[in-house]
């Protein structure tokens, strides 16, 4: 769900509330995998399949415009989706130890493995660097909403969006234990 609604959020499609909403579904899965060993690897393994999900379709016309032109068009779509979906499985990873192993709020857990794991994907090295499609991107339709780039950068905007989905996410969780689900 996190993976449509993240491409949703993005150019052309661009709907406002989308960018403070579109990782809450990850992150409540997120925050109910308990702690302990096993816990990273699920969570690893749910964002990667959340990253495959939003790259898979945002990348798609990679092989649907250079494919016919170029044979390579196809496995190089390919491993650019496992390394990108990889790279999300690694925010999951590190976003759960900070929250479940180091007990982080996840309104600060959340920004910070996101915001890390956006550097990751811009500065990859071998020439894989992938700066295109961060989160903040997803404002792009509402400059209004962008003026904290202007004095912190893009990541600080990032940052902020992926705290509000933090912020989002524990208040649904809180509410599940509250009701007793």
């Amino acid at each position: 769900m996190s993976g449509a609604l993240l491409l949703l959020a993005q150019p052309p499609f661009g709907f406002v509330l989308l960018p403070f909403l579109c990782l809450v579904p990850l992150l409540v899965a997120l925050g109910s995998i308990p702690a302990g060993s096993r816990g990273g690897g699920k969570a690893a393994g749910l964002a990667s399949l959340f990253g495959m999900a939003f790259w898979g379709v945002a990348l798609v016309w990679v092989p649907v415009s250079v494919g016919p032109h170029f044979q390579w068009a196809y496995p190089g779509y390919l491993g650019l989706v496992l390394i990108l979906a990889g790279l999300s499985g690694a925010f999951g990873l590190t976003a759960h130890y900070l929250h479940k192993g180091r007990g982080w709020p996840l309104s600060l857990a959340v920004p910070m493995a996101w915001v890390g794991m956006e550097w990751l994907k811009a500065h990859f090295p071998l020439g894989l660097s992938f700066p295109w499609l961060g989160l903040a991107v997803s404002l792009t339709e509402w400059p209004e909403f962008l003026v904290l780039a202007e004095f912190a950068g893009e990541p600080a905007v990032a940052f902020w969006l992926a705290g509000v989905n933090g912020l989002v996410a524990e208040a649904v969780l809180g509410s599940r234990s509250l009701s007793g689900a």
